[in-house]
Parts: C-alpha cells; structure tokens; sequence
C-alpha cells in the first residue's frame, strides 16, 4: 500500500468504528447485522446510484423474507449517514449478503454487543466496537 492508500485505509476504518444509529424504534432481536448497499467497496457513488443499489438490498431481503428495519448509520451528529437495514438472519448469511452488494464492512450485533466484521478487507478481523444500545438515537 502507498503512503495514500494507507492514509485513507486508516480513515475509512475509524469511520467505521466511529458509528452511530438512528431508527424508529428499538430493535428487539438479540443478533442480527447491519447492511448498507451505499458506495460498494468505499467509493462514493452518486445518490440515485446509491438509492437503487438500496432499493435492490431491500428487494432482495424481501425475496429470501429475511426481517428488517431501516435505519441510518452515520457519524456521531449524522452530517454523514448512509441508510442501512438491520436484518435477522445468520452472521454467514450477512457476510454473503455483503459481498454480493460490495460491501468493505458490516456491521453485527449480538446480545447487545456491537462488532465490525470484516467483509471485502484482508488482513482484518472481526473487532468489538462496545455496546450497541449507546450508539442509537430513536426518532
């Protein structure tokens, strides 16, 4: 990696570890994942690109009748956010998912637990990010 791609490797990664929710309601289910379609592997898109790779995952979630919320996932004061869907299925079935929409990363949640799993990035591992309850704000 050059000196650049390193910079911009370290920033994406404390982005993601810097995350926060917004939803409805609380999520009742004790593990699930967090999945966006926006910017497949960190390249920003334009928003009608992304809004119809958003709109695909949800189809597609809807066609395996896997359960989901929408949500946001976005930096601390949601000046930057990307609609994600929380959904009940399986760690490996997350994992698939995110590959098939291009994703670097997801995110999992089990018993209140929140980790970064990694999904396009080698040499990474899964990293607990803290409780997941603090992060969410509820409209």
């Amino acid at each position: 990696m050059t000196k650049k791609s390193l910079s911009e490797h370290a920033s994406l990664l404390s982005a993601y570890r810097d995350i926060y929710f917004r939803l409805n309601t609380p999520v009742k289910w004790s593990a699930f994942s967090i999945v966006t379609a926006y910017n497949p592997r960190s390249i920003p898109l334009p928003q009608t690109s992304n809004l119809r790779h958003q709109i695909q995952l949800q189809e597609r979630v809807q066609l395996r009748e896997w359960k989901a919320v929408s949500l946001l996932a976005g930096n601390r004061d949601f000046t930057y956010y990307e609609p994600s869907l929380a959904i009940l299925l399986t760690q490996s079935e997350a994992i698939n998912l995110a590959k098939d929409v291009e994703q670097n990363a997801i995110y999992w949640i089990e018993n209140d637990g929140l980790w970064l799993l990694p999904v396009l990035m080698p040499r990474h591992y899964a990293e607990y990010l803290g409780r997941f309850s603090p992060r969410c704000q509820y409209t």
